[in-house]
């Protein structure tokens, strides 16, 4: 049997062979308009035409697909700020110079993480600043499953 990456490549080249044969007249004069270096400004105007007729049918079957309504919802999701309401804190894992370090758990996917909490009195303080912000820029820079940007 296909992977599903396999089945999706062979309809894209299926589409793009029958909509090449169907429409293979205009293809042709725009490769003539090209050879001889003709390039007027709607010189793809008919192809997209055609292009547009032949995919609005599939084009509504795709909007009303249930994994195009996920991918939208995902994005939205991905687009919206994290704020603390958003987290249950569970108990303290662990105090250091600045602060404390808790366990947490994401509200809506119920994903259990990690959560550092600092005290900028303390920080400032202590005038260490740059340790905070070096320390950013080091976990930022990690490629992780454990480090969350």
């Amino acid at each position: 049997p296909q992977s599903n990456e396999e089945t999706k490549s062979n309809e894209s080249q299926y589409f793009i062979k029958s909509f090449v044969t169907s429409h293979s007249l205009v293809i042709s004069e725009i490769h003539k308009l090209v050879d001889a270096n003709f390039l007027p400004p709607d010189l793809f105007d008919h192809l997209r035409e055609l292009l547009g007729k032949d995919l609005a049918d599939d084009y509504q079957q795709f909007l009303g697909h249930d994994l195009y309504k996920k991918f939208v919802q995902v994005e939205h999701y991905a687009t919206q700020p994290v704020k603390l309401k958003d987290y249950r804190i569970f108990r303290v894992l662990g105090r250091g110079a600045f602060g404390a370090v808790s366990a947490v758990q994401k509200l809506d996917t119920h994903a259990i993480f990690a959560m550092k909490e600092m005290g900028k009195k303390q920080v400032k303080m202590n005038q260490s600043e740059w340790m905070v912000i070096n320390e950013k820029k080091v976990l930022s820079k990690m490629n992780s499953p454990f480090v969350l940007n």
